[in-house]
């Protein structure tokens, strides 16, 4: 949805605008933020720090999966020796370690998703940041997102300057204050 308001938007202004960009030195650039977000050093580092909590999360899971599968085993093993109240009582704790698991996933789910959008939130408050500079900087009227332009009638050229903008982020990161 955010992709369509995106293109809907650049497509009104292009439209409404047609002439102005027709104008000798008017220049459109695309940018793949994807790619910068992917290939960035800070984009790398993040995808690896998401990559180890997932990996971290999924044993915790994991460890529990196999307590629960034990106990299930055990409870079997013991079923024919049990009272009828015994038996009841533990398949209820296995149902609540079971639930417990379940909750467990969806809490991990939830913790991995808060973290990407986090991440992804950093990533784009700095491209914007740097797109603008690099925009103002290097005279681009318009920046769209690579992708979002469907049709142009080969008037208007638009730049892709996604290898630009990832250089300017990674100098950027190593600079005094990330």
């Amino acid at each position: 949805m955010k992709h369509l308001r995106t293109f809907l938007a650049a497509l009104a202004v292009v439209s409404l605008a047609g002439s102005a960009f027709a104008a000798e030195g008017t220049k459109i650039a695309s940018v793949d933020l994807r790619k910068v977000a992917l290939e960035s050093k800070s984009g790398t580092e993040m995808a690896n720090q998401l990559k180890k909590k997932k990996e971290k999360l999924e044993g915790d899971l994991k460890t529990r999966e196999t307590e629960l599968k034990k106990f299930l085993e055990s409870l079997d093993a013991k079923a024919k020796t049990l009272s009828a109240k015994e038996r009841a009582a533990k398949q209820k704790e296995a149902q609540k370690k079971y639930e417990k698991l379940q909750e467990m996933v969806r809490n991990a789910d939830k913790e991995l998703q808060a973290q990407e959008e986090e991440f992804s939130g950093k990533i784009m408050a700095r491209l914007e940041k740097i797109v603008k500079e690099y925009a103002v900087k290097n005279g681009y009227a318009l920046f769209i997102r690579k992708g979002d332009l469907l049709y142009t009638d080969g008037k208007l050229e638009v730049k892709d300057v996604t290898d630009d903008i990832l250089t300017m982020y990674d100098n950027e990161q190593q600079g005094p204050a990330k």
